[in-house]
């Protein structure tokens, strides 16, 4: 190994420990793509391992791309036709000594993971693990003939479609080009029937090759689609060298030997002309003309009357041998730079697609941290207040309890005496009346009823007013506002609990008989004791009720309210925290997951940029 491939070694060495180090210290990630990009790196860098030669042989359909594959092969691998043929890529390379010529088909048992198992199985040939390793794909070994050349790798095009065939693996003697270690993977054409170029499979497999022979003819020379293939290859593995090949179809045969001479060598050299200006190494030692159906019918032992045929093989042997001795032979530190590039091109991307995540994560962590800092300053403007209790109206008691009293006292009669029983009775009875009339008298006294029904309007107003403010907001939705909360007021305070009429009511004296004045002054008694009223010497009397009961009464009523407004705006801040976590929710599923993804991979591109090739 000369001093400058040694040195080509020892860089792949140590990009490989770096891209190793790299992988080991984010085998956590959980995002399935991104270990996959760096599994992918790792397999870059550990190519040039093995030693193993990739060749490439495309071009347009029908540009005699199978002939030559089976003249470099020696043997009939890859169906001809006037039809287009090859419609899988197939994979020949050199048997062992002593071994028969086989193919192996690869199909498929999922076809949505057909990428990914095309680039594991060239990773195989490369000799990076076993076909016992694939997963979801079947491996079919047949002996190498014409017939299940025909069945298994000329497949129809209706077929092709829909096949779960990933490529063939063919094993034959080879000629002077296929050497050990050395793989010609025959490509379908560019065009014909199905553009083949715009299948994926073709750029995984274009970006791994070592060495690109491009086949093109007269009749089928470089197009468009050629250069959309150029540019692809030139995207994924720019440095790969180029092999031109023209295959001549003597179609013009009226023509002098000069003038067909310049045609052809016009085609050869814009071809040439087209691939060195996007980049790629070729050059006029590295693009041949030759009549590759005039070798092909030359070993099949056609008829040669005047040599052509003979003139034409040897030729070809000659192209062959200029091909190994300025490429293969030089196939080290060929692979080796392919395998650095390849990596330097797998990195480039992979930080390319991780700074675009990176760019959509910050986009999306500012839009949560934004939407979350407006959120919570509404939340700290949606409570209600509570609400000013008015002064009670006592009046309404002075007027309740002596239309009740007045009502007590027109029912007794003043001719007949009660029994001290029946006096008990009647006291008993005055005081569940006056009780249930200070009840009734309660609500209207503090006016509840209109306190309850302003905060229940207040509260379906600020309901409306939330949605308001939020439907517009990112991450928001009519389905994110499909939790509001009809809160079940209820329609009266409970205030029984705040009467103790024993604390009001005189006590009553009782003997043997009471006669109905004495009940009916008793009466005026306890009407006197609750309710405000009037001396004749014009001296205001509040009553026991104002002067002591009132004012317990009226705390227990504000801590009512307090209460209700309480419940109310619990209610609202469920509500607008169901919302609120709902719209977050929209813009980002799970923040902290996101902040912590971020963080790695913001490390993981500083990594990755550190990789010097």
């Amino acid at each position: 190994m000369d001093t400058d491939t040694n040195a080509l070694l020892n860089r792949c060495q140590l990009v490989e420990n770096i891209v190793n180090n790299i992988s080991a210290k984010y085998s956590h990630i959980a995002d399935t793509k991104f270990q996959a990009d760096i599994n992918r790196l790792v397999n870059r860098a550990r190519e040039y391992e093995h030693g193993t030669f990739i060749v490439l042989v495309v071009g347009p359909a029908k540009s005699g791309k199978s002939t030559l594959v089976n003249l470099l092969a020696g043997d009939y691998v890859s169906p001809t036709s006037f039809l287009e043929c090859t419609v899988r890529p197939s994979v020949i390379s050199r048997r062992s000594d002593g071994a028969e010529s086989s193919l192996t088909v690869y199909s498929a048992t999922n076809a949505d993971a057909r990428i990914e198992q095309v680039d594991s199985l060239i990773d195989i040939i490369r000799g990076f693990g076993t076909e016992e390793e694939l997963e979801g794909v079947i491996c079919e070994k047949l002996p190498l003939t014409e017939k299940n050349i025909r069945e298994r790798v000329q497949l129809g095009l209706e077929k092709s479609i829909d096949s779960q065939n990933l490529l063939t693996s063919i094993r034959t003697h080879g000629g002077k080009l296929l050497q050990d270690r050395v793989f010609i993977i025959d490509m379908p054409g560019f065009d014909g029937a199905y553009q083949n170029i715009d299948n994926p499979v073709y750029e995984t497999i274009a970006q791994r090759a070592d060495l690109i022979i491009f086949v093109q003819s007269s009749n089928a020379a470089f197009s468009k689609v050629s250069k959309e293939f150029l540019d692809i290859l030139a995207e994924n593995n720019r440095n790969v060298p180029v092999c031109l090949v023209h295959n001549i179809f003597d179609a013009a045969w009226w023509r002098d030997e000069e003038s067909k001479k310049a045609v052809i060598e016009g085609q050869r050299d814009f071809a040439c002309r087209e691939i060195h200006n996007r980049g790629f190494v070729i050059d006029q030692a590295h693009s041949f003309c030759i009549n590759l159906g005039a070798v092909e019918d030359y070993r099949k032992g056609m008829r040669d009357p005047d040599g052509d045929l003979a003139r034409a093989d040897a030729e070809f042997d000659q192209m062959e041998q200029d091909m190994y001795n300025r490429i293969i032979t030089r196939r080290d530190s060929m692979r080796l730079t392919n395998a650095l590039s390849r990596v330097a091109q797998t990195r480039d991307k992979m930080i390319e697609k991780v700074q675009a995540e990176i760019d959509s994560l910050t986009v999306s962590l500012g839009n949560y941290d934004t939407q979350r800092g407006l959120l919570d300053d509404l939340r700290h403007s949606i409570e209600l207040a509570v609400p000013e209790i008015p002064a009670p109206d006592l009046q309404i008691v002075a007027t309740n309890v002596t239309l009740e009293c007045d009502t007590q006292a027109n029912g007794i009669n003043l001719n007949i005496k009660k029994s001290n029983s029946e006096a008990k009775s009647f006291v008993s009875a005055l005081t569940q009346s006056i009780t249930a009339v200070l009840n009734a008298s309660l609500p209207q006294i503090f006016r509840l009823q209109d306190i309850s029904q302003v905060l229940h309007t207040a509260y379906h107003q600020r309901l409306t007013e939330i949605e308001s403010a939020v439907i517009g907001t990112p991450g928001a939705s009519r389905a994110t506002l499909l939790a509001r909360r009809e809160l079940q007021t209820p329609e009266r305070f409970d205030v029984s609990a705040l009467i103790n009429i024993d604390n009001i009511v005189p006590d009553k004296r009782f003997w043997s008989k009471h006669s109905g004045e004495e009940l009916i002054q008793y009466i005026g008694v306890v009407r006197e004791q609750i309710a405000p009223s009037q001396t004749p010497n014009q001296i205001a009397n509040p009553g026991i009720l104002a002067r002591t009961d009132i004012q317990r009464i009226s705390a227990s009523v504000i801590a009512g309210v307090q209460d209700l407004v309480q419940t109310y705006n619990n209610a609202l801040m469920s509500y607008f925290d169901s919302v609120s976590a709902a719209i977050l929710a929209n813009i980002l599923p799970d923040y902290e997951q996101t902040r912590s993804k971020l963080e790695t991979l913001k490390q993981l591109n500083a990594d990755l940029n550190k990789i010097t090739i």
